[in-house]
């Protein structure tokens, strides 16, 4: 494909911005602005949310050794239909 020299020029400056102007690549936590503490901030909050998670597994299987409810003495058979 051949272009002219002022055409090329055209569809090159197509892609400059006007001074003044900054190209956003990445945009929310991944904005370069705060982007390292902006990580671990969202690491932090997921690290937490692990912790939830484990801390709520454990009372779960508390929970379920210590209940107050009698277990059936067949309890396999019980649930069969």
């Amino acid at each position: 494909m051949k272009l002219a020299p002022d055409e090329f020029i055209r569809r090159f400056l197509l892609h400059t911005l006007p001074d003044g102007f900054h190209r956003i690549r990445h945009f929310g936590f991944m904005a370069n602005g705060c982007r390292a503490a902006k990580l671990a901030l969202c690491r932090s909050a997921l690290l937490e949310r692990i912790k939830c998670a484990g801390t709520a597994t454990t009372r779960l299987r508390r929970l379920k050794q210590t209940s107050a409810l009698p277990r059936a003495p067949n309890a396999a058979a019980s649930c069969a239909l």
